[in-house]
């Protein structure tokens, strides 16, 4: 009872706990507003839910970010462009692929604009450029002459040093590219 009194002051009812039973049978917050139940869910007017996003339309900024979802979950796109790590989260707009996290990082130390999917608000040319770019169409310029046993081979995401070198050779030399 002393939990459910504190709850009720907190909240902001003028009456206590004891005597707003007496008189409703129910906990009530104020006059003419809905009775307090106990386990509702609070629902805050920022969060959205799946079912209150179904019958909403959705903006040119949520049209946009559905777009690049769709063209991440492409079979090309789901590991990074530079290594084998699955699902890349962060796109590197230099050559519009998809990256993961690590490679992003050594991506930014040779000046490459590379930002996180889920931060973002990406604009119609950047979506646009991913969309026709992508991981096979950039790796069929960057990757054109790698030759599997004879160039070094490609790092997994949890080796730095070894990523740092195969990243090194294919942004910064030409023997792997036909640019």
């Amino acid at each position: 009872p002393a939990f459910a009194t504190a709850c009720v002051v907190i909240c902001g009812a003028a009456r206590s706990l004891e005597s707003t039973r007496q008189h409703t049978g129910k906990l009530s917050r104020k006059p003419g507003r809905p009775p307090l139940t106990y386990g509702a869910p609070v629902a805050s007017a920022s969060a959205a839910t799946p079912s209150s996003m179904a019958g909403r339309r959705l903006g040119p900024k949520d049209k946009l970010m559905k777009t690049l979802k769709a063209v991440q979950k492409q079979e090309e796109n789901k590991r990074c462009a530079d290594c084998d790590e699955k699902l890349p989260q962060n796109v590197n707009l230099n050559i519009n692929t998809f990256v993961c996290t690590q490679c992003c990082g050594v991506l930014r130390n040779f000046s490459h604009r590379c930002l996180g999917i889920s931060m973002t608000d990406f604009t119609q040319d950047q979506v646009m450029a991913l969309k026709n770019g992508g991981n096979a169409n950039c790796n069929k310029v960057w990757m054109a002459k790698y030759k599997q046993g004879i160039d070094p081979p490609i790092p997994n995401s949890q080796d730095s040093n070894a990523l740092k070198k195969f990243l090194t050779m294919k942004v910064t030399t030409t023997s792997i590219r036909t640019r």
